[in-house]
């Protein structure tokens, strides 16, 4: 599978123009939590050619492709990307965290990860991870049977707004290693790992009857996260300028030979 996914990768820098600087595996894989009918989510980060950004209108600047035999590819354009990373955007967080790379450019990877403790705002990413938590627990109340992937696609996030709170950092991708180091009660860690296993050894679609011990937990940490969050102090570090000089030095790296020949036609 992964030299098909380097294929499309391939494929959309041909057909777009454009150069991938970095493509991991989102979603369930990269949070351990895959069964083998999960999805490939592919992730990318891409700079664009140099007359893309020569222009007086404004373009697209995500490249999505239909997902096809499993595989989902979405990417984002460099200046885009570096954007959400200033904002201490969880899901840019997150691919940087991926443990499955396809396709990098080492500098460029390196020079991200060395601004990261900068960029990084407990109060912007507890914001999301709450709010999809609470989102997605809608889904489980009140109902006789629902799939244990629902009741995952809360403790996820619920369970970073914990580890945020706890270490004041952003949470590990891998989610066997944030229940580890949360130190859970534990018959309330042996639910969540029984939850874990049906959803990689079963189906996706998995049903599971109410978990009213799990359900409780849930909701006392919402309402206490909810709270907490109000009272958190946002990061407010200026890396504008740093992030400028990175997209410039990698676009004059990325498409050196164009910037020449412009130069050798003048």
């Amino acid at each position: 599978m992964k030299e098909e996914i380097l294929d499309s990768l391939h494929t959309l820098e041909r057909v777009h123009q454009i150069r991938i600087l970095y493509a991991c595996e989102a979603g369930s894989r990269a949070y351990g939590l895959a069964s083998e009918s999960s999805d490939y989510d592919v992730r990318f980060i891409y700079i664009a050619h140099p007359e893309w950004y020569l222009s007086i209108d404004q373009k697209r600047d995500v490249i999505e492709k239909p997902l096809h035999n499993q595989i989902d590819l979405s990417g984002w354009e460099l200046t885009k990307a570096l954007q959400l990373f200033r904002k201490s955007n969880p899901s840019m967080l997150e691919w940087l965290q991926s443990s499955i790379i396809y396709q990098q450019d080492e500098e460029f990877t390196t020079q991200l990860f060395d601004l990261q403790p900068n960029v990084f705002s407990v109060k912007p990413v507890m914001y999301h991870y709450f709010h999809m938590a609470k989102r997605n627990y809608k889904d489980i109340t009140n109902k006789e049977t629902v799939t244990v992937k629902h009741y995952l696609n809360v403790l996820r996030p619920l369970l970073a707004c914990i580890w945020m709170k706890q270490y004041d950092s952003m949470p590990p991708l891998q989610f066997s290693r944030m229940v580890e180091d949360l130190n859970l009660p534990a018959n309330l860690r042996l639910n969540i790992e029984r939850i874990k296993e049906m959803k990689i050894e079963a189906s996706e679609k998995e049903q599971v009857g109410p978990q009213p011990r799990l359900q409780r937990y849930m909701e006392e940490q919402l309402t206490f996260i909810e709270e907490y969050v109000e009272g958190v102090t946002p990061n407010d570090t200026a890396i504008t300028g740093e992030l400028d000089e990175l997209f410039r030095r990698v676009l004059f790296q990325t498409w050196s030979s164009y910037f020449h020949f412009q130069n050798n036609s003048l």
